[in-house]
């Protein structure tokens, strides 16, 4: 499957190197094996260097990197750092074509493709492996495609200044997206809750495709897939070919991983407990975002039991909380919580993550507080690491939610393992309900005092180190290296804190030679040991299977023939990532009835009390003029324009600019004053086509309407 998008440029008419991208999937099992293509063409007429930082999911382990320049096709390889530094930079020096890949942090790479000739294309492709995870009885496969504006400096997490991430409205990425679910899997009910798709069954199979040829690389892929009951599935082994030397006796001849669903105790089922609902509301969260945010919030004040205690934290740039402790649950603190929670808007500044938690939670758990940790957000900040560090040790379970079009999943997901909780996605248009219920019922389940795997054959290690961080209803993955093919059972053992056990057995199969699952199992499980070890044993394991870490990076040169290297050095050209669908209110992408849409649309009219209005913007129009102080019913109560106002941000015609840079703004999809003010000022020219005289209009209106701006 291929797209193509000749000569994509911005409307600014700014040059985009990047210009298609291809997604092919195959899920077998829990194993899911993609291949990811970029095609860069240089259209200017100078020899030009592409960076571009993109994510994946978190568990995804890079399996190789193969790139054609012309008629010829190489192949990456993975080797230290500096190395790979020297190597790119002497080929760049003589003219060559060359591609540098790197980890910059889990979930999040940066490739360099280096003297792209003018007219020239070279295409990359990816290919990479992931175990998935049943919740429930539902299996969630996401494809992540843009990054939103991160809060913070993006040095904190390693990008080079060349890298850093740009954003643009008008990118026009097309994506082309095919996923092949295949044996039991195929069976299920598949749905997407992001985008529209086609199914198409086929024996033991089924195909999966966009209804429309692409897609807008605008918001996470996902794919969510059903069954009657969770699928128990075997425990698979495979040869372990690592490289000869004294490495081998290390990584072991074989290796195996099962996949334990793990059924709910029923002894855990309505447990009182402690609860810290943490919610962003900083400007990022303008929009659907904070609508999630709100709905979530709510449903679990709603599933409250008169022994627990509760409290909430609204965040930005600095947090308040509604009490100053956690409150018992009684009629008056659960009537405050519904007003605190209908009064929350996005207007809190930046995203202080860390700030929010420390204030939410100020000491250590004890055996008397011990908080369960509700964290809603979208997780834009670029100090994940400093802020899972100083929260890895404190004794509180941190869960996480995960709300809007392209969340970043693999912080939120790793800040939860690594504190105790777990993590919930939930994109604009996916129901709530289910997501709560799921997290509340983790939050009450008892505590793992310890847990253990025993294989039928003696193990040389095993992975994950620690299995204390196991929820009842979800999947726990494990792994282990062997001597000798092992064969019999693996069983995993769990003792709850209340000294109550539960034990779970799965057989060992021999996995398929010729499956992409029994070429990806050694490599997938040498990833998940890494942790485990030192800085040179790190390196020495990743340069062996191949696999990108902190210490490694991929490198592909290409020589070329004399009279065709590049002259001159290349100019740097940095890919741009197309803005988020509905980051910080830059439109909506949830599906909602007519009535909502004139609510919306009320609150982008000019607030000239008793004026009529045929149409409000280009977004909407309507059949009769709707006078902007008339009453509407909606959701069994009454909402005036001042009520809507508030719910979906300030409307952008309330400042006091000209009817012409308000025109422009609208244009440009900025409707509200917090949609304008997520985007820095020093963006505006660029993106919005202001000239020097509107962005000091603006800034004068904003200032004296009390908003900061950045």
């Amino acid at each position: 499957m291929t797209a193509h998008a000749l000569q994509l440029e911005t409307r600014g008419g700014a040059k985009v190197a990047l210009q298609s991208v291809t997604m092919d999937c195959t899920i077998a099992g829990l194993f899911a094996h993609s291949q990811l293509t970029q095609r860069f063409v240089n259209q200017e007429n100078q020899t030009i260097e592409a960076v571009y930082t993109f994510p994946t999911p978190l568990h995804a382990v890079f399996l190789g990197l193969e790139v054609t320049v012309g008629d010829k096709v190489l192949s990456g390889v993975v080797m230290a750092d500096a190395k790979a530094d020297r190597g790119y930079e002497e080929a760049i020096q003589e003219g060559d074509a060359a591609v540098l890949l790197r980890e910059v942090e889990p979930g999040l790479f940066s490739v360099s493709v280096g003297n792209i000739l003018p007219g020239e294309t070279i295409t990359l492709r990816y290919t990479y492996a992931e175990q998935l995870r049943w919740q429930g009885n539902s299996l969630r496969f996401s494809l992540p495609t843009t990054i939103a504006p991160k809060y913070g400096n993006a040095s904190a997490i390693g990008l080079e200044p060349h890298e850093v991430l740009d954003h643009a409205f008008d990118t026009g990425y097309a994506m082309a997206v095919s996923v092949k679910v295949t044996g039991e899997l195929s069976r299920c009910a598949i749905e997407s809750p992001t985008h529209s798709i086609r199914c198409r069954a086929d024996q033991d199979a089924v195909s999966v495709g966009l209804s429309t040829e692409t897609m807008a690389m605008d918001r996470d892929f996902v794919l969510v897939l059903t069954a009657s009951a969770p699928i128990h599935t075997t425990a698979l082994c495979a040869p372990n070919p690592t490289s000869a030397g004294a490495n081998k006796a290390a990584h072991g001849k074989w290796v195996a991983s099962a996949g334990f669903y793990l059924p709910i105790p029923e002894q855990s089922a309505n447990r009182p407990g402690i609860f810290q609902l943490v919610i962003d509301c900083s400007g990022s969260m303008q929009g659907d975002s904070i609508r999630q945010a709100r709905i979530a919030a709510q449903s679990i004040i709603d599933s409250l039991q008169p022994e627990d205690q509760f409290n909430i934290t609204v965040f930005g740039s600095h947090a308040e909380s509604l009490f100053d402790e956690p409150a018992p649950v009684n009629s008056y603190s659960l009537g405050a919580a519904a007003h605190f929670i209908a009064e929350i808007a996005p207007n809190l500044g930046g995203t202080d993550i860390g700030l929010a938690l420390r204030h939410a939670c100020p000491k250590k758990a004890s055996k008397r507080s011990n908080a369960n940790v509700l964290l809603i957000t979208d997780g834009e900040v670029y100090d994940s690491q400093e802020i899972i560090e100083s929260n890895r040790h404190r004794g509180h379970r941190i869960f996480t939610l995960g709300v809007g079009s392209s969340v970043s999943a693999p912080f939120l997901q790793r800040l939860a393992s690594e504190t105790g909780g777990a993590c919930e996605l939930v994109a604009p248009n996916e129901q709530m309900a289910e997501h709560i219920v799921r997290h509340f019922g983790r939050m009450r389940q008892l505590r793992v005092k310890e847990a253990a795997v025993r294989w039928g054959s003696e193990s040389l290690w095993s992975v994950p180190g620690d299995l204390s961080g196991v929820f009842a209803g979800d999947t726990l993955h494990v792994g282990a290296g062997f001597y000798a093919q092992p064969e019999g059972d693996a069983t995993l053992w769990i003792t709850y804190e209340d000294e109550s056990t539960q034990t779970l057995e799965t057989s060992i199969v021999m996995a398929d030679v010729e499956s992409a699952a029994a070429a990806a199992l050694p490599r997938v499980l040498a990833h998940q040991r890494l942790p485990q070890l030192t800085d040179a044993q790190r390196v020495a394991t990743a340069i062996d299977y191949q696999l990108l870490t902190d210490g490694t990076k991929c490198l592909m040169t290409h020589q070329r023939g004399e009279g065709e290297k590049a002259e001159d050095l290349p100019v740097l050209r940095n890919v741009p990532h197309q803005m988020a669908a509905g980051h910080g209110g830059l439109g909506s992408v949830v599906a909602r009835d007519a009535e909502h849409d004139v609510l919306e649309a009320l609150c982008e009219m000019p607030p000239s009390s008793g004026s009529d209005y045929a149409s409000v913007s280009p977004s909407y129009a309507f059949d009769r003029p709707i006078p902007i102080d008339e009453e509407i019913r909606f959701s069994r109560r009454r909402l005036t324009i001042d009520d809507v106002a508030e719910d979906a941000g300030t409307p952008i015609q309330r400042l006091t600019v000209s009817k012409a840079l308000q025109k422009k703004l609208v244009a440009k999809y900025i409707h509200t004053v917090e949609a304008l003010i997520a985007m820095p000022s020093s963006d505006w020219d660029a993106h919005l086509g202001l000239n020097d005289a509107e962005v000091a209009e603006l800034l004068r209106a904003l200032r004296k309407a009390g908003f900061k701006v950045r």
